[in-house]
């Protein structure tokens, strides 16, 4: 075997794993990149091609020694093979730069690729797009989904793809939709329209179609070489199926994000996707693994030296003691996670997590207040919506009926995870108010926590029903320094 330059190597190891989304894909790929290291050749694609529609290919490993380039059966020593498995299914290798003796490898391996990759049915194995059928976006996503498949084409098929956007919405699309409109036809221009659009409809509630765009974000990044926006892309369709309770796909995405961070070296977003991966343990109820996550996470965000990351672990190690009830040891989290949070928006979940911290530790008081500040800092719909429950649920521990009835915000369309502690913190008000309601409510919650297989808060539920509400002692002192904090910033900002 020619042994390849440890640069060349890496870069074939790095585009495997940005090619991860199924098992039957990413053992083809790893078989491809040996065809690739023996073969001597300076590059390599493979890809299922369709049967109906034999022109178009799509690429599962592309290696070129130009970041950027894009490939195509046509260029000067571009070597094709063209085999078809069982009659049904046809495969297209490139090959360019592989000598006679490489060739004759290509061939071998090939077959190997063919007979280890028999659970492939579905044309390039391109990772599923989530969408609905019905919905304001179902139609745009489709079309867009519809350029997504034909390989980002530019030219004559983007223009017919930029027909088929615009007729989903309206005539002239206006927004970050209209900016995806726009860029069709320049793919660095439409990885940031697909990153604003995709944030948009996540801030929005629109998870499935959120994620949906994450997915073609991160293929359009595969194509284009560009493995920091896949990590991101990848990371992000993650964190929108983990608010959906879609488990399966949250781990998966998590999961690549974390194998592409760990084999770049970056720790930065390693740190950022093993706190996702903590926030997804916790949510299902794994708590030691949740905690587990979370102290990798801090362990290498101190190497990695950014404070907001490193406020953002201590916050998610804040929130798993808390759920233990390790109170101290959560405040001394919290504490540190104050101290580094300079980002207005986590700073606004931070005090909103600090509140219930408060809360629970009995001072009452200053929860109120950051509750407040939380709700006036969040330009999340949902982080004010929860502060604004989180005052409510603060009347119904003082005994005010009437307080809580026109505090309690009324939830309209919101996510699993929100829905789902919006209805607990409703039981747990009716059982500080001593409402009968409070049963019937808390045996809902615990119903649908299950059906969305959201453990935390149904064990939380279940728990509830059965015991008392605790009465608050004081167990957690705000600092002087952190009470007065809130008090300036709360003067400041009413």
């Amino acid at each position: 075997m020619i042994d390849p330059p440890d640069d060349r190597r890496r870069r074939v190891q790095e585009t495997i794993l940005l090619h991860g989304t199924s098992g039957e894909r990413e053992r083809a790929c790893r078989l491809l990149a040996r065809l690739v290291l023996e073969s001597g050749a300076s590059g390599a694609a493979l890809g299922l091609m369709n049967d109906r529609h034999r022109g178009r290919l799509a690429p599962m490993l592309a290696v070129a020694p130009v970041p950027g380039t894009l490939w195509d059966a046509r260029l000067p020593g571009t070597v094709v093979r063209v085999v078809r498995r069982q009659g049904k299914l046809t495969w297209c290798l490139m090959l360019r730069g592989a000598d006679s003796v490489g060739l004759q490898r290509a061939d071998s391996l090939l077959r190997l690729v063919l007979e280890t990759s028999a659970g492939a049915a579905d044309p390039g194995h391109r990772p599923s797009i989530p969408t609905t059928e019905t919905g304001r976006w179902a139609s745009f996503l489709m079309a867009l989904d519809a350029h997504r498949r034909s390989g980002f084409a530019r030219a004559t098929r983007a223009d017919a793809h930029r027909r088929a956007l615009r007729t989903a919405i309206d005539a002239r699309p206006a927004g970050a939709a209209g900016a995806v409109v726009r860029a069709l036809s320049d793919p660095a221009r439409l990885a940031y329209a697909l990153s604003d659009f995709g944030h948009e409809l996540e801030n929005d509630n629109h998870l499935r179609e959120a994620a949906g765009i994450y997915v073609i974000l991160y293929e359009l990044a595969v194509l284009r070489q560009d493995a920091d926006v896949c990590m991101d892309a990848a990371r992000w369709a993650g964190r929108a199926f983990r608010k959906a309770a879609e488990w399966p796909s949250a781990t998966s995405w998590y999961e690549l994000s974390r194998r592409i961070a760990e084999h770049r070296g970056d720790l930065v977003r390693l740190v950022r996707v093993l706190d996702g991966i903590g926030n997804t343990h916790r949510e299902r109820g794994a708590f030691p693994r949740a905690r587990q996550s979370y102290r990798d996470a801090w362990k290498i965000a101190q190497v990695a030296g950014d404070p907001v990351e490193r406020a953002n672990v201590a916050l998610g190690l804040m929130t798993v003691e808390r759920g233990a009830g390790r109170l101290a040891s959560a405040a001394a989290y919290g504490w540190t996670a104050l101290g580094l949070q300079s980002d207005p928006v986590e700073r606004a979940n931070l005090l909103l997590n600090i509140g219930t911290l408060l809360r629970d530790g009995g001072d009452l008081d200053a929860a109120e207040r950051a509750y407040r500040v939380s709700r006036v800092l969040a330009r999340s719909a949902d982080v004010r919506m929860l502060a604004a429950d989180a005052l409510a649920f603060c009347a119904a521990l003082r005994g005010d009926a009437r307080a809580y009835q026109d505090l309690r915000p009324r939830a309209a369309r919101t996510a699993p995870y929100i829905r789902v502690q919006i209805g607990y913190f409703r039981g747990a008000a009716l059982r500080a108010l001593g409402d009968a309601r409070a049963q019937r409510v808390l045996a809902a919650v615990e119903r649908y926590a299950r059906a969305h297989r959201l453990a935390e808060w149904e064990m939380k539920a279940a728990l509830l029903r059965v015991q008392p509400l605790l009465d608050s002692r004081r167990a957690v002192e705000a600092p002087d320094h952190v009470r007065r904090g809130l008090r300036e910033l709360e003067a400041a900002l009413t």
